[in-house]
């Protein structure tokens, strides 16, 4: 669904007991209330942070996010087009409390950090907040998409492409969660579970793209990163719709091949012939990564490459 980015809409912050220590349920996303970010930073558009902490959104680059195109003949295997009215779909806190009557948990996606709305028909981290303090059933008191972590509930994809629309609106920091160069939008490929998986950076605050895997064993939530391949460098376009496609495959000696194209240019490649580990074969979930970023999705589209799951109806 097209987005109203004309139309200006004010996120007010205000103070609120913190409820819990978990995380999900109902919000209109219309009238959000979150912590102030520390800061702030956009390359184009009208995103402002102000003193009182309120956050005005106005016309940030294209108005309406590119319709997705068709890789190929094959029928999709998961479709996303977050056209639901504006509110929360879900958080970390149904992740964490999926029998609580109040979680809101979504049959499509699952977020073990951060929370997902809907506003004007697109997906939207909310504006990101501090990861420590609480979150409540309905994100009313924060957010945490400073750390988001979104991954499909579906896990038999294999030789696939993941297609989207994507807007970053701007880069935060807070206290807690400092610039980092790798802060901004990351595809989850074959996610096993958090140590185990492929990930291709769309946008980062360093300015590149690249691939990396993650293993089991490490100082990284139980894991290690490996590149694979080289980095890039990809100037991240602030405020405007970006047409996304990031690719997974088996080789037919073994290796993985992971390539992401954004608005229709190849920017990245990568074959994992084994770095660090061999190759993640096998099937596993999607899913979006994002740190230190407020960034909205649309139109998401999974199809099967070559040989993959069956196509089951979603949504």
């Amino acid at each position: 669904m097209v987005p109203n980015d004309g139309s200006l809409r004010s996120i007010h912050s205000t103070s609120r007991r913190l409820v819990g220590e978990a995380h999900d349920a109902e919000l209109s996303v219309r009238l959000i209330n979150v912590p102030r970010p520390r800061s702030i930073v956009v390359v184009s558009g009208a995103l402002v942070a102000t003193a009182a902490g309120a956050f005005a959104l106005g016309h940030l680059g294209s108005s309406s996010p590119p319709a997705a195109s068709t890789p190929s003949e094959a029928p999709p295997l998961l479709v996303d087009s977050f056209d639901r009215p504006d509110g929360l779909v879900t958080n970390e806190f149904a992740h964490y409390n999926p029998d609580r009557s109040t979680a809101r948990r979504s049959p499509t996606w699952d977020l073990t950090s951060g929370s997902l709305f809907i506003m004007n028909g697109v997906g939207w981290t909310g504006v990101p907040d501090s990861r420590y303090n609480p979150t409540d059933p309905s994100s009313r008191s924060w957010n945490h998409s400073t750390i988001f972590r979104m991954t499909s509930r579906r896990s038999d994809f294999r030789d696939i492409d993941v297609h989207f629309s994507l807007r970053n609106d701007g880069l935060v920091s807070t206290r807690e969660t400092p610039p980092m160069a790798y802060d901004g939008v990351h595809v989850f490929l074959r996610y096993v579970n958090e140590t185990s998986l492929y990930y291709a950076t769309v946008n980062r605050r360093d300015g590149s793209v690249l691939v990396k895997k993650k293993v089991p064993g490490g100082p990284s939530n139980g894991g290690t990163y490996y590149l694979i391949g080289s980095k890039a460098a990809y100037r991240v376009s602030f405020g405007r719709w970006q047409d996304v496609r990031a690719t997974v495959s088996d080789e037919t000696d073994g290796a993985v091949r992971i390539e992401l194209s954004i608005d229709g240019h190849r920017v990245v490649s990568a074959l994992d012939t084994g770095i660090g580990g061999p190759p993640i074969h096998g099937p596993g979930k999607i899913g979006l990564r994002g740190d230190n970023t407020d960034f909205r999705i649309d139109n998401l589209i999974v199809r099967a490459l070559a040989v993959g799951p069956k196509a089951t109806s979603v949504n």
